[in-house]
């Protein structure tokens, strides 16, 4: 009986980290939360900080307009050119 619930449970736990895992690597969801992370960064004023962030996105996905239009207003910021 108790190996009955511990089968139960690890299948549980299973199930759950595989659902968690998949949706991190979807790769919308990745520049999404890159994309977030870089303007929550961005409107704190660390800028550094928030083009690491873009970068990431645009790394993702190279065609991510508005994380390339994000990570040119932060290089304004910092002024490099």
């Amino acid at each position: 009986m108790k190996r009955f619930h511990l089968v139960r449970l690890l299948l549980v736990l299973t199930c759950l980290a595989a659902l968690l895992t998949g949706c991190s690597r979807d790769p919308n969801v990745r520049k999404q939360k890159y994309l977030e992370s870089g303007q929550r960064y961005f409107d704190e004023g660390k800028y550094r900080e928030a083009i690491i962030q873009y970068r990431n996105a645009t790394q993702v996905d190279g065609r991510f307009a508005d994380a390339h239009y994000k990570l040119a207003q932060a290089y304004m910021k910092v002024q490099d050119w």
